[in-house]
C-alpha cells in the first residue's frame, strides 16, 4: 500500500513535466510552420524590346528637310543601339541580376531570365558603345535608386571620353506569379542641340566645339531628373570641319545631352588653323571666335535649335536665336533673346 501510494506521487509529478514538454513541442512545430516559406518555383520572364518611333531632321545648304516618322516594329536592330542592358531590382530596390547584350549577339533584343514569384521593377538601357550602368559614389552596392547610366569609352592611350550618345530607356514594374511575356517600347532620352551658323566659314577655322554648361552626365534608373555625376571628367569634343565647308554658309555642329529641362549655357567655339610639325591641328585654348547663348532649354526626344552669325561681330550680345523642334524635328518657334 505504501508502494502504490510512493508511486501515485512519482506519476503525479512527472505528468506535468510530460504535459509541459509537449506543449513545448507543439509550439516548436508552430513556430517551424511559420517560418517555412512554401515551394518557390521559378517562372521565365522574357521581354521582347521593339516598336520604336523615329523622326529625323536633313539639313542641306540651310534648307530643313523633314522626312516621315519611321516606325520600326522589329526587335531593336544594331543600327539603333550597339549595347542592351536589363537590370532587374526587387520590390525594396535591391539588386537582384542584370542582362548585358551587345548587338553582335543572335538574341539580340530579346531577353529572358528566370524570376521566383514577387514583385520586380525592370529597368531597360539601349544605346551606343561606352554606354554603362554605374552607381554612385557613396553606394557600397547597386540598388534602385543608386545606379544611373552614363557614358565612359577610354580609348587606347587616351582620355576617358563621357561623350552622349543617343540613348534608350524604360522601366517597367511586374508581378511575377507564373511565365510572362511582354514587348517593351523605349524612350529616347536624350536631347539633341544643333546649331547653325548662318555666316560664312573663314578659311582660317578648322574645328568647332559645343560646351554644355552646367553639364548633366548621369541618368538615373529609377527614373528621377538627371543629373551631374561630379565624378565624371568631361571632356571638350572639338569636332573639325571638312575642307570642303570652308568659305560656305549655314555650317551645323551638333550635341546630344541629357537634361533636366532647366536652362543652360552652350558656348560655340570655333578654332583657328595652328601648324605644328607640319600638321594642321586646332588649340582648345586658341580659339578664333567665341559666343555663349544663354537660357538655353532642353527636352528628351526634341531638338533646340541655336541659329545665328559666329564670326560678324561674335562679342556682341546679339545674333543667336534659340527654337524647339517636337519629337526631334517639325517646324520651331523661333524665339530671339
Amino acid at each position: 500500500m505504501k508502494h502504490d501510494t510512493v508511486k501515485l506521487s512519482v506519476m503525479k509529478s512527472i505528468i506535468p513535466v510530460l504535459i509541459l514538454c509537449l506543449l513545448v513541442c507543439n509550439s516548436c512545430k508552430k513556430d517551424h510552420s511559420n517560418n517555412t516559406t512554401p515551394d518557390s518555383k521559378s517562372y521565365t520572364v522574357t521581354f521582347k524590346l521593339s516598336g520604336f518611333s523615329q523622326t529625323d531632321t536633313v539639313f542641306e545648304a540651310g534648307k530643313r528637310v523633314i522626312n516621315g516618322v519611321k516606325s520600326v516594329n522589329d526587335v531593336i536592330t544594331p543600327s539603333i543601339a550597339d549595347v542592351l542592358y536589363c537590370n532587374v531590382y526587387d520590390a525594396n530596390g535591391k539588386f537582384v541580376s542584370s542582362t548585358k547584350q551587345l548587338s553582335t549577339y543572335l538574341t539580340f533584343g530579346t531577353i529572358s531570365f528566370g524570376a521566383l514569384p514577387g514583385n520586380y521593377t525592370v529597368v531597360f538601357a539601349a544605346g551606343k558603345t561606352g554606354l554603362i550602368i554605374d552607381k554612385k559614389a557613396a553606394a557600397n552596392v547597386n540598388s534602385l535608386n543608386d545606379d544611373f547610366l552614363r557614358y565612359s569609352t577610354i580609348p587606347p592611350g587616351g582620355n576617358e571620353d563621357n561623350t552622349i550618345k543617343d540613348t534608350f530607356y524604360r522601366r517597367v514594374s511586374i508581378t511575377v506569379d507564373k511565365d510572362y511575356n511582354q514587348n517593351i517600347v523605349l524612350d529616347r532620352i536624350v536631347a539633341q542641340v544643333l546649331v547653325t551658323i548662318e555666316d560664312e566659314l573663314p578659311p582660317n577655322v578648322i574645328s568647332t566645339s559645343l560646351v554644355v554648361n552646367p553639364v548633366i552626365n548621369a541618368y538615373p534608373v529609377n527614373g528621377d531628373k538627371p543629373f551631374t555625376n561630379t565624378a565624371t571628367k568631361q571632356n571638350q569634343v572639338v569636332v573639325p570641319i571638312p575642307q570642303s565647308q570652308l568659305g560656305t554658309s549655314n555650317y551645323i555642329a551638333k550635341t546630344l545631352i541629357f537634361t533636366d529641362g532647366s536652362p543652360f549655357t552652350l558656348t560655340i567655339f570655333a578654332y583657328p588653323v595652328k601648324k605644328i610639325n607640319d600638321s594642321t591641328i586646332g588649340l582648345n585654348n586658341t580659339y578664333f571666335a567665341k559666343k555663349d547663348v544663354t537660357g538655353v532649354t532642353a527636352a528628351a526626344n526634341k531638338t533646340t535649335v541655336v541659329t545665328g552669325k559666329l564670326f560678324e561681330n561674335y562679342h556682341s550680345d546679339g545674333g543667336f536665336h534659340i527654337s524647339i523642334n517636337p519629337d526631334w524635328n517639325p517646324t520651331p518657334v523661333t524665339v530671339p533673346f
